[in-house]
């Protein structure tokens, strides 16, 4: 394969795997299901729906655990991977997969979901923050050739482009061999489903059932959660990257498979040096196609024409933040154009003020999560970063200029606040434009 680095694996490896009697774990839908937030079950999908919530126990939504929570925490840089694939045959379709930042350039999932086993991935893309089905959360680009891969290992570690670790952080690699029995949790995106958390029964398998490369666990899982990392739910350590079904709950016997990690950082330069601590360099072919990178809105279906609702602006839709220009599909978040504001109050880190006829700032939204905030006539400007939750976009100042200098700003605990748009490129406030986070009235 092009571009990528194929790492070897010892021939006991490669036994032990392939002696495996599993199934991989990912979900296929038509090439139209491109891009949508929520895809269309049909046929056996539905049954399969159908038999994922009778088990709803077993996935526990993460948008019902508190911000501050361990998973909650540990989930932000799980994503779901959108994979638009061809066939042998000709066929296109889509197929969904999980996949985790590992570092600020690079995910690690399954090789069999990129670069694909039995198909050719044409474009692909991973979704943070998809919470919910009315949640969209951020998109960002991936690569389709891996920079590291095993297929015999079915790892594969894939550049990602835009920065999304700086939103979402990433998980730091700390291997441990899990014990027979060890009580352990996965977070995936199982049938391409908004993220959950699977606990209950999830455990590694008793000891008759132990493998040296194969970590055989019975943690519930479905098509989709393909490229999992499974937790121990004692040291939150990794213990295993999920890459095959398998279980049956009526025999006691049977289990899901993973790859352990252990194994993996002996294989792997990437996570050998990032388990040191190490930083490691962007190589490889650069993502692109796909979304924006940092996108809320979804894109084009292949086939379809770009363009605009009647009456719509590109640049900013009200009241749900920033999306792609239309005139210049595939660039950056809002084209980095500027955007004039009027704003009558604001109230950003602790740089509070009120200015009674409305005074015109300029904004200028960064694809990378950055912005710029400028006072066009008392040259104060606002330097920080940028987010989207539930259809808002969210400010944070970090360092205020002034003709004397500039300073960093302080960060109270909740300092994130709500930018509302009222318009698509000049916005009037009467009552403020930026509100704290959790309340509702204007100050």
């Amino acid at each position: 394969m092009r571009g990528a680095f194929l790492v070897p694996s010892a021939a006991g490896v490669v036994a032990g795997l392939m002696s495996v009697q599993a199934i991989a774990q990912s979900i296929e839908f038509p090439a139209t299901q491109w891009n949508k937030l929520n895809p269309a079950y049909t046929g056996n999908q539905a049954d399969l729906v159908t038999s994922f919530n009778r088990r709803s126990p077993n996935f526990e939504l993460i948008v019902n655990f508190s911000k501050r929570n361990r998973y909650r925490k540990l989930s932000e840089p799980v994503g779901r991977i959108e994979i638009l694939m061809q066939k042998p045959d000709g066929r296109r379709g889509v197929s969904f997969c999980t996949g985790t930042l590992i570092s600020p350039r690079y995910i690690l999932t399954n090789n069999h979901c990129i670069p694909g086993k039995k198909f050719k991935v044409l474009r692909a893309q991973i979704r943070f923050g998809y919470l919910t089905r009315q949640s969209r959360g951020r998109v960002f680009p991936l690569a389709i050739e891996p920079v590291e891969t095993n297929p015999n290992l079915d790892y594969s570690i894939v550049r990602v482009g835009g920065n999304p670790a700086a939103i979402f952080g990433h998980i730091k690699i700390r291997a441990k061999a899990a014990e027979a029995g060890e009580e352990l949790f996965i977070i995936h995106h199982p049938l391409g489903q908004p993220k959950r958390l699977t606990r209950k029964d999830c455990r590694a398998s008793p000891q008759r059932h132990f493998r040296k490369q194969v970590l055989r666990h019975r943690c519930d899982t479905e098509g989709g959660s393909s490229g999992s990392l499974i937790f121990s739910d004692i040291s939150l350590n990794l213990v295993g990257l999920h890459f095959a079904g398998g279980l049956n709950r009526n025999n006691p016997n049977s289990s899901n498979h993973a790859i352990r990690i252990s194994l993996l950082v002996q294989h792997s330069p990437i996570l050998r040096a990032l388990s040191k601590g190490k930083k490691v360099a962007a190589r490889g072919p650069k993502p692109s196609g796909g979304l924006a990178p940092g996108s809320t809105t979804p894109g084009r279906t292949p086939g379809s024409a770009p363009g605009t609702a009647p009456g719509t602006t590109p640049g900013f839709r009200p009241g749900r933040g920033p999306t792609p220009a239309p005139s210049a599909p595939g660039t950056g978040a809002l084209n980095n154009r500027p955007v004039d504001v009027r704003i009558a109050r604001f109230l950003i880190g602790d740089w509070r003020g009120r200015m009674n006829n409305g005074r015109l700032m300029r904004m200028r939204f960064h694809a990378s999560g950055t912005f710029a905030l400028a006072d066009l006539t008392r040259r104060v400007a606002v330097g920080g970063r940028w987010r989207v939750s539930r259809g808002r976009v969210l400010l944070r100042a970090t360092k205020v200029c002034r003709s004397t200098g500039c300073r960093n700003m302080p960060q109270p605990r909740n300092s994130w606040f709500r930018f509302r748009v009222i318009s698509a490129n000049t916005m009037q406030t009467k009552n403020g434009v930026f509100q704290r986070k959790r309340k509702a009235s204007t100050f």
